[in-house]
């Protein structure tokens, strides 16, 4: 079976006259792979062996603006399909259906986005975006407005099926095994707007937010199904935020939101080579209008003028969730990335798909974050990166009235430290060789066999390398 789909993608790459090919071989040192390392390289979760292949192809029509991409990996014992999709553009606007990954691999920092990481699989999605800034629609007389540009992004897409979970429901109990029966659905919308002050200089504001809703949960310890509507009038309330379904009301709450809203509010000023930002992420109303105040990522990125520099780019990152709003709820205890209807929380196939570095059971944490891109000549290039911070002990349940953390009984908190040294060149044969080199210390949350949850620290040693070869037919 392994073979016959292998030798399928290979037979539709060649029928198809894909004009874009890449083949690559990965080899890895052990299957368990240190966050620092996944959040620049793309590696699907579910190999459970050194040496994968990947096959990549893209295929354009005449007009290119229709374009096919498939991507698959492969070893001995499995292959998985990873991309399989289309995307249409017309004007200003793409439109995109199937799985394809949108990670942008030439972002320097470890953090893509605190909310939109790109680090996870490809979603099964429908969406319509902007391929380009778009400016204002009929302010042509108005030269305030006239300075300002916008994108857009509006997508629907589905969730995992069948994954297995271990959710800690309350922090002093045993784990909880849940998995969704029907997938939830993912609904999200990005709008950007741009203000040109000068030539050299800029402002933007994102605005971004998302909500997991619909599907159906299996709670196998407690013996517990919820279903959750996936019909038109719960999308509808999920993009407006809305609530008022009664299958969504628990405890004292009555008529809540529907589904798990959450995302950020972004800020950013560019001068000539120098970018600052704040990401503020929210998970409720009140985060939202920043109850928990600083929480979010904080950046600064500067790419160097002069052409003869050893350094190229320098990205300087920190990575602040540890006040959450406070800590009695409500309006405290946001519990980032946590939720008690939707139990595996912000996660796809056991994968954040915001920052890697907050999970459901470790979302309070500051760290900061240093990465450069040094270039040694035109065929070679380093990329050095290192984090260091605090972690901090999670928010989850989050009580009523109460201090949560006085349900606090294990040792959870210490710190985080890690490097990433990347090497990539090309040989004579124009074939991309990359080394990959991650030092990670973290913490490592474990369960026994009776579900009880096990903290102790994990030290990493991760080595890699990857070998490329792009054909362009």
């Amino acid at each position: 079976m392994i073979k016959k789909i292998i030798t399928s993608f290979f037979l539709c790459s060649f029928s198809f006259a894909f004009q874009n090919l890449s083949f690559s071989l990965i080899a890895n040192s052990q299957t368990d792979v240190p966050k620092i390392y996944q959040s620049k390289n793309q590696l699907p979760q579910s190999f459970d062996s050194e040496i994968i292949s990947n096959l990549k192809f893209e295929k354009l029509n005449k007009k290119k603006n229709l374009s096919f991409v498939g991507s698959l990996y492969f070893n001995n014992q499995k292959a998985e399909v990873y991309e399989l999709g289309l995307r249409y553009s017309f004007k200003s606007h793409d439109i995109l259906i199937g799985m394809i990954d949108e990670k942008n691999y030439e972002f320097l920092g470890l953090n893509e986005h605190i909310v939109f990481g790109n680090n996870h699989k490809p979603l099964k999605k429908i969406t319509i975006k902007s391929n380009t800034a778009i400016s204002l629609p009929f302010v042509n007389n108005l030269p305030f407005f006239n300075k300002i540009s916008f994108t857009y992004d509006f997508s629907n897409a589905l969730l995992d099926k069948n994954y297995k979970y271990l959710w800690d429901d309350f922090y002093w109990q045993e784990a909880k095994e849940i998995y969704y029966s029907k997938e939830p659905r993912l609904h999200y919308k990005k709008l950007n707007f741009k203000y040109q002050i000068n030539e050299l200089t800029n402002f933007q504001l994102s605005l971004n937010h998302a909500a997991i809703w619909g599907g159906t949960v299996i709670n196998e310890t407690n013996n517990v199904i919820k279903k959750y509507s996936n019909d038109i009038i719960n999308l509808h309330k999920v993009i407006f935020w809305q609530g008022g379904r009664s299958e969504y009301d628990r405890n004292d709450v009555i008529g809540g939101v529907i589904g798990n809203h959450l995302g950020s509010i972004d800020f950013s000023l560019t001068h000539d080579n120098i970018k600052y930002y704040y990401q503020h992420i929210f998970e409720d109303g009140g985060s939202f209008w920043f109850d928990n105040t600083i929480d979010g990522l904080w950046g600064v990125r500067a790419i160097s003028k002069n052409n003869s520099s050893l350094f190229k780019e320098i990205s300087f990152e920190f990575l602040n969730t540890k006040y959450q709003s406070g800590k009695i709820h409500p309006d405290g205890v946001d519990s980032y990335f946590w939720h008690d209807q939707y139990p595996a929380g912000w996660q796809y196939e056991g994968q954040s798909m915001g920052s890697l570095f907050i999970t459901p059971n470790q979302n309070r944490s500051q760290i900061v974050f240093l990465s450069s891109r040094l270039y040694l000549n035109e065929n070679s290039t380093i990329k050095i990166h290192a984090g260091y911070g605090k972690i901090f002990h999670y928010y989850g349940y989050k009580g009523w009235d109460i201090n949560v953390e006085q349900f606090f009984t294990d040792n959870y908190s210490g710190k985080y430290s890690s490097i990433l040294l990347s090497l990539k060149s090309f040989n004579k044969n124009n074939i991309q060789v990359e080394y990959n080199l991650a030092f990670e210390k973290d913490i490592d949350i474990k369960y026994e066999d009776n579900l009880e949850k096990v903290i102790s620290y994990k030290n990493s040693v991760f080595l890699n390398i990857n070998l490329i070869k792009e054909l362009s037919l």
